[in-house]
């Protein structure tokens, strides 16, 4: 987390973080106690900005302390409240130290602008997720003569998706070989492996399912397969080997989004977090090929019974 801040005069800024969800509010947060977590920044009072950057609850060696220290880490996907107040060089006639501290009424009060603040409360403030989610292979199954149902996991909430394509060395050029799959030209017919993945609603092409919990298994079933074209599709066949291409993205945009608690400097991100092609690549040869089942009886080719017979025995 970095704090970026001005003061009308020189002095010292202190701050200290606290999890949204810890419960905390400015009521359980004296000057004292953001004094202890130990982040802080000189100003020099002038059109120069300072900075702060805060990477745990509290900047101490607990091995040089002989109180209960807040030792943790700043986590990503996470929401801060962040607690500033300053204090300035003052002195007194004879030179020593008198500095002006701001008062708790305001430290408690909500910043309101970054650019005119009305107090030193920032709530809400976001860690970054930069994080791709990583995909989990439980189990994969035939259901049917063309259905291929895999069972996946993330470790955390997000969005998959699963498409079938054709082995290499498949007759016919209709649809995308194992080996077309690629990630550097997204033009249409070009087997580009987002748009290939996550399918397309007009021809039933879209397998996906919207993972609300990490590691918990969630199950995609695919029984169409898109021609290369992005024109058509046409069933998995019969007691047919495919190969099974997976994507994923997490819910990082949609949850900053609608987190209840904003901060006055909120940005929307940029976009969710993806899998890399490489990943989908490693993550395909996991899964392996997987052939459709034989659910139809056999037929008679021919069936000819001699009459008369040749013998009486």
């Amino acid at each position: 987390i970095v704090v970026t801040f001005a003061l009308n005069e020189p002095g010292t800024a202190y701050c200290r973080a606290s999890r949204l969800d810890s419960g905390e509010t400015a009521a359980d947060m004296p000057i004292s106690r953001i004094m202890t977590a130990a982040w802080s920044g000189e100003a020099d009072g002038g059109m120069t900005e300072a900075t702060i950057e805060i990477t745990n609850l509290e900047n101490v060696n607990p091995l040089l302390t002989v109180r209960d220290d807040e030792v943790a880490a700043i986590q990503e996907a996470t929401q801060y409240n962040v607690y500033c107040f300053a204090m300035d060089n003052a002195t007194d006639s004879n030179g020593f130290p008198r500095p002006q501290y701001m008062t708790q009424d305001y430290v408690g009060t909500a910043v309101g602008s970054a650019v005119s603040p009305l107090g030193g409360t920032t709530q809400g403030v976001w860690v970054t997720d930069a994080t791709p989610p990583t995909l989990i292979y439980v189990s994969s199954e035939s259901v049917s003569h063309e259905t291929l149902q895999l069972t996946l996991q993330l470790d955390e909430p997000g969005t998959i998706w699963c498409a079938a394509v054709e082995l290499d060395g498949s007759p016919g050029a209709v649809h995308c070989k194992e080996s077309e799959v690629q990630d550097s030209n997204s033009a249409s017919g070009t087997c580009y492996w987002e748009t290939l993945i996550k399918g397309s609603a007009t021809h039933n092409t879209v397998f996906r399912s919207d993972v609300a919990e990490a590691y918990r298994d969630v199950k995609i079933e695919v029984n169409q397969i898109l021609q290369k074209d992005e024109a058509g599709s046409a069933p998995l066949l019969h007691e047919t080997s495919y190969s099974i291409f997976c994507f994923a993205e997490d819910d990082w945009l949609i949850e900053a989004d609608a987190a209840s608690t904003q901060s006055v400097s909120y940005a929307q991100p940029a976009g969710p977090n993806q899998l890399s092609f490489a990943t989908a690549q490693s993550f395909q040869s996991t899964i392996g090929q997987q052939t459709t089942l034989d659910e139809t009886p056999p037929t008679f080719t021919k069936l000819e019974i001699q009459d008369p017979t040749a013998s009486n025995n």
